[in-house]
């Protein structure tokens, strides 16, 4: 499989630097006066005055130009593990605040007086909540990394 690589130039004209951009890289582009989002999607090519992008989602084509754009960005991937520590402590959370929530509700038994709630809240965070959110954190949760590309002014300004 042939991969194509575009360099993107620093405008310093003495200490130029590419950065490579490799064919089917993940960017996220911010041009205002083009858009008033960032715009995220598969790297396609880029030209002297503009570049192209697969659209995430709806797979469309985007052509923006280079003029407009005020921040490029590639992504590293997901921080998967933030993610799933992240969804482990609001599963392990959730499900304590849940269980002293039903001490106030559960009624305590007329023997000793004593409600397990609170317990049975952290059994179940313990064993259900914290794996069950650091699963999903992991997965579905987990927080994309965004390193900056420098802009390089287009070719010939």
């Amino acid at each position: 499989m042939l991969a194509t690589t575009v360099m993107l130039v620093t405008a310093a004209p003495v200490d130029a630097q590419a950065v490579p951009i490799p064919a089917g890289a993940r960017l996220r582009v911010s041009a205002p006066a083009w858009s008033r989002r960032a715009v995220v999607g598969t790297f396609d090519t880029l030209g002297p005055d503009t570049l192209v992008l697969t659209a995430d989602g709806a797979g469309t084509r985007l052509q923006i130009p280079r003029a407009a754009i005020t921040r490029l960005q590639r992504s590293e991937g997901r921080n998967r593990h933030r993610g799933a520590v992240r969804g482990a402590l609001i599963g392990l959370g959730a499900s304590v605040v849940g269980g002293f929530l039903c001490l106030a509700v559960c009624p305590t038994d007329p023997e000793d007086g004593a409600n397990l709630a609170p317990v049975g809240g952290l059994f179940l965070g313990l064993f259900v909540g914290a794996p069950v959110g650091g699963l999903l954190g992991g997965t579905v949760w987990a927080p994309e990394r965004w390193r900056p590309i420098p802009l390089a002014a287009p070719a010939g300004r």
